[in-house]
């Protein structure tokens, strides 16, 4: 955590629920309904807007 500061480690805890959605999938047999995926969408665009406001900012 002190390497990649806690605005980088909260992507990742971000990324938890998308991880479970897909693991259930794989081991458990889930189905992936559109709200899953629409979740999924919206973690990915918070985390690339958070990327690269990050970036122009620093």
């Amino acid at each position: 955590m002190a390497e990649l500061g806690a605005s980088r480690a909260s992507q990742f805890l971000r990324l938890m629920p998308a991880f479970g959605t897909v693991l259930s999938m794989l081991f458990l047999g889930e189905r992936l309904y559109g709200f899953h995926a629409v979740g999924i969408a919206l973690i990915a665009l918070g985390i690339r807007l958070a990327t690269v406001h990050g970036r122009r900012a620093g």
